[in-house]
């Protein structure tokens, strides 16, 4: 499980990394949008490839942190 939660954990740092470098670079979504228009626009896109990244490190590090099994 350790070596799963380190995975993750690396997976998570770098595809909020990624994301957020590409956030930078892409155009604004309109305010007033909804979620689902807002998934239309790459910004928006990138918005959730950084919150995915983040659950991903965060069950990365629960599983780094939990005992192991018996």
């Amino acid at each position: 499980m350790r070596s799963l939660g380190a995975f993750l954990i690396l997976v998570g740092i770098s595809g909020y990394i990624y994301c957020a470098s590409q956030l930078s670079n892409a155009s604004l979504v309109p305010p007033g949008s909804s979620i689902m228009e807002t998934l239309r626009y790459p910004a928006g896109q990138m918005e959730l490839g950084r919150y995915v990244a983040v659950i991903l490190g965060a069950i990365g590090a629960l599983l780094t942190v939990l005992p192991r099994e018996r």
